[in-house]
């Protein structure tokens, strides 16, 4: 009898019975309308992360999403392509700039030593004699001067410890001043024995030897050979003269 009544009562109003189906349609309309929308944002998220694999027989679109780096890997990433940056240009410096065939004739670099004192792996690197003295080909002294500087720029870029080394007298305040001013060392004093391959005993353990040896001078005196160029050589140090890993022809 309930609902009988119950049943009596909702058909007599029919006003209300046509409230509730306009609220039924327009909750459906609603669910309908967030569920497109919610559909859609699922979609362009897809996109923005999938790579397409292509259609199957069924026609439904399928993908697989891109692996997302972690900071510290995309940190790693960008580190390791500023070091491998300058590797991949021949001059990512531009040190061809810093002097020119003129510049290096005008600091009178072409003029070698007296006929007399020519040393037999010079003769390669001369352009000819005159009144007995030398002279020195300019263009291979740029190209060899350009590649030592190359050299150079990339082991300080790389944070490299870099040694400049000279027993002459009359430069090595210049020597000295260069090398502070480049933040680097310079060693032109008497060059005691073990420096190099007697490190840890002389300064004690931890101590760093140099990435790079560069002498503005091979010889102690007139008859006598550097030291360091024997110990560097020990100690697998590059070095930047004459005979050595890369020859700059030059007084």
């Amino acid at each position: 009898m309930h609902r009988a009544l119950r049943q009596t009562d909702f058909t007599a109003v029919p006003e209300l019975q046509t409230r509730s189906r306009s609220l039924l349609t327009f909750r459906g309309t609603q669910a309908s309308m967030a569920a497109r929308a919610l559909t859609k944002g699922l979609w362009a998220l897809r996109q923005s992360r999938a790579v397409t694999i292509g259609y199957p027989a069924s026609g439904h679109f399928y993908g697989t999403e891109a692996a997302v780096k972690s900071p510290q890997l995309q940190v790693e990433d960008v580190s390791e392509r500023i070091m491998t940056l300058p590797l991949e240009k021949p001059d990512f410096f531009r040190v061809s700039e810093l002097f020119s065939v003129k510049s290096l004739f005008e600091a009178r670099v072409h003029l070698g030593h007296k006929k007399g004192c020519r040393h037999r792996l010079m003769e390669p690197y001369l352009y000819g004699c005159r009144l007995e003295q030398d002279i020195i080909d300019l263009d291979q002294t740029m190209e060899h001067l350009q590649l030592a500087l190359n050299f150079t720029a990339h082991v300080a870029y790389r944070g490299g410890v870099i040694l400049f080394v000279s027993r002459q007298r009359q430069f090595s305040q210049l020597v000295e001043s260069t090398a502070k001013g480049c933040g680097e060392y310079a060693h032109t004093r008497y060059w005691q024995g073990g420096l190099l391959t007697n490190a840890p005993i002389q300064y004690g353990p931890g101590v760093r030897l140099p990435d790079l040896i560069v002498f503005l001078s091979t010889l102690n005196n007139v008859f006598q050979q550097h030291v360091a160029i024997r110990d560097a050589a020990k100690m697998n140090i590059l070095q930047l003269e004459w005979w050595t890993q890369t020859a700059i022809p030059a007084c």
